[in-house]
């Protein structure tokens, strides 16, 4: 299971729309659309934007950090095309995709 954040999913569709099906197909095949944020994903998120922000990296939004907890509870990877609010995260692998030309 990969969890992609909207920034995967915003490029995927906007391509189909302009008749690249391929890169949303792909992307529906490798990623998981739903994952329950639960209190403790909630409250890793939180950890997570609090650690960065003490070692002066980019910080996440609070959907980020949300999508970092429960990647992290779920020992799940993430996709994004905006590696510089996850890279870095103890513990949260990233999958790499790459931004079209």
């Amino acid at each position: 299971m990969i969890v992609a954040d909207t920034s995967v999913l915003f490029e995927a569709w906007e391509r189909a729309d302009r008749g690249d099906a391929s890169v949303r197909e792909r992307v529906e095949a490798l990623v998981a659309f739903v994952l329950p944020v639960s209190a403790e994903a909630a409250r890793l998120g939180a950890s997570v934007i609090r650690w960065r922000a003490r070692r002066r990296l980019p910080v996440p939004s609070q959907a980020d950090g949300l999508i970092i907890g429960a990647c992290l509870e779920h020992g799940a990877p993430v996709m994004t095309l905006d590696w510089r609010h996850f890279d870095g995260t103890p513990g949260l692998q990233l999958v790499a995709v790459s931004r079209p030309h």
